[in-house]
C-alpha cells in the first residue's frame, strides 16, 4: 500500500486516484458473484440475474469513465489535474484558493517598484507588494517563505508540512493539520479493515442471511461509485467541513454496528423487518462514509501541494513577463526552490499516508481477532 501510494496517488491526476480506488473497492463485488454462484444449485435464488448484472454496472461504469479519460488524454496531449471533470469548475475556485496574476496586484508592484523595492534583494517589498488584493486573505505559504532568508531546508519542510492542509478557505482560513488526517486515516482503516471485516457478520446474520447478503452487496456496489464522487465534484467532497461530518457519521454508525454485534445473537428488532432495515440502511451507510471520507483526505493532501505548485509557477511566469528579470532574479530562486521543497514533502506526505493505513488496518485486525477469537466477545446464533 505505501509503495500504491507513492507511485500512484502522487504522480497522477485526481481522476485517476479515484478510478484507482474504484478498482480496489469494485473488487468487493467478486464476493457478491461469488454469493450469486453458490446459490445457483439451490431451489430459490435469493436474487435474479437481472439484479446481479445491475450490480456489475460499476465495472462497466469504471471503464467507460477509463476509457473516455485516456481519449481525452491522447486527443488533447494533457490531462489539466486543476479542472473538476464534470463542472468544469477550477479546482482554484472550487477549494478557496486564489492566484496573483490580477493586473491590479501587477499594476500595483510596478507603481510603487521604485519606493518598495528598492534594491533587488529586497523580497519583503516584493512579497507585500503581491499580496492578493482580496480583504482578509492571508499570505500564501510559498510567499512566507521566501521571506526566510536563513531558513535552513528541515525548517522550511517541516513549515511547509504543519501547513498543508488547507481546506475550503472561502468560508474559513483554519487548515487541517497533517497529524489530524493521519489519525483519521489510521481510524478508518482500522474500522474497514480490521471491525467490519471481523464483526460484520455477527451483526448482519441475526436478521437472516438476506439482510446478510444486501448489506454486503449494496455497499460493494455504492462504494466505487463514492469513491468516483470524491475527485469528479471536489468542490462538495474535497472539504474539511465535509470530512468531518462524513467522519462523524462513520463513528455514529460504527458504533451501532458494533452494539448490534455484542448484543447478538438477539440483537435489537430481531423479530420484525424493521430490525433488518435498519441495520442494512446503517452498515450501507457506514462503507459509504469511510469511502469518501479516506478518498477526499488523500485527494486534499495531494490537491494542497498540487495548487501550490500550480501558484508557485504561475508567479514564475508573472515575474518573467512583468519585471525586470535582474532585478527579480533573486525572488525567482526562491519560488524554484520552494517548488523543489512541495515535490519532496508531497512525497513525504503520501508516504505517510501509506504507511498509516497499513499501520491503522493491521492494529484493527489484530484488536478485533482478539476480541472475537481469543475473549470470545461476540456470541453466533
Amino acid at each position: 500500500m505505501c509503495v500504491h501510494e507513492n507511485m500512484c496517488v502522487k504522480r497522477y491526476p485526481s481522476q485517476y486516484i479515484s478510478m484507482l480506488s474504484s478498482g480496489e473497492n469494485s473488487s468487493g463485488l467478486i464476493t457478491s458473484i461469488l454469493i450469486w454462484i453458490q446459490q445457483l444449485g439451490t431451489s430459490s435464488l435469493r436474487y435474479s440475474v437481472g439484479v446481479y448484472f445491475i450490480l456489475l454496472s460499476p465495472i462497466f461504469i469504471s471503464t467507460l469513465i477509463g476509457v473516455s479519460l485516456l481519449y481525452r488524454y491522447l486527443k488533447q496531449g494533457y490531462f489539466a489535474d486543476q479542472m473538476d471533470w464534470i463542472s468544469i469548475s477550477t479546482a482554484y475556485n472550487d477549494s478557496g484558493f486564489k492566484g496573483y496574476e490580477n493586473d491590479s496586484t501587477i499594476a500595483k508592484l510596478s507603481q510603487n517598484e521604485s519606493s518598495r523595492i528598492g534594491t533587488p534583494s529586497n523580497p519583503f517589498a516584493i512579497a507585500q507588494a503581491m499580496r492578493p488584493t482580496e480583504s482578509g486573505t492571508e499570505d500564501t505559504l510559498a510567499l512566507s517563505l521566501t521571506l526566510m532568508d536563513d531558513t535552513s531546508r528541515e525548517t522550511k519542510l517541516e513549515i511547509l508540512s504543519n501547513t498543508a492542509f488547507q481546506s475550503d478557505a472561502q468560508q474559513s482560513n483554519q487548515k487541517m493539520s497533517q497529524s489530524l488526517c493521519l489519525v483519521m486515516l489510521g481510524i478508518l482503516s482500522g474500522i474497514q479493515n480490521g471491525m467490519l471485516a471481523s464483526i460484520g457478520s455477527y451483526a448482519l446474520l441475526p436478521y437472516g442471511n438476506k439482510v446478510y447478503v444486501t448489506s454486503y452487496t449494496t455497499s460493494n456496489l455504492v462504494s466505487p461509485l463514492m469513491a468516483f464522487a470524491t475527485a469528479y465534484f471536489p468542490g462538495f467532497f474535497v472539504k474539511k467541513v465535509f470530512i468531518i461530518t462524513a467522519f462523524a457519521g462513520m463513528c455514529i454508525t460504527s458504533a451501532y454496528i458494533l452494539l448490534q454485534a455484542w448484543l447478538s445473537p438477539t440483537p435489537w428488532l430481531m423479530a420484525n423487518g424493521t430490525g433488518g432495515i435498519i441495520v442494512t440502511i446503517v452498515y450501507v451507510s457506514c462503507i459509504i462514509c469511510i469511502t469518501l471520507c479516506k478518498t477526499s483526505i488523500i485527494l486534499l493532501v495531494k490537491n494542497y501541494y498540487n495548487l501550490e505548485k500550480e501558484r508557485l509557477v504561475s508567479q514564475i511566469d508573472i515575474v518573467k513577463s512583468k519585471h525586470n528579470e535582474l532585478l527579480m532574479q533573486s525572488f525567482q530562486r526562491k519560488i524554484e526552490s520552494h517548488l523543489q521543497l512541495c515535490e519532496v514533502e508531497l512525497h513525504k506526505s503520501m508516504e505517510r499516508i501509506g504507511i498509516i493505513i497499513q499501520v491503522g488496518s493491521f492494529f484493527g485486525a489484530i484488536l478485533f481477532f482478539l476480541l472475537v477469537v481469543v475473549l470470545d466477545c461476540f456470541k453466533e446464533n
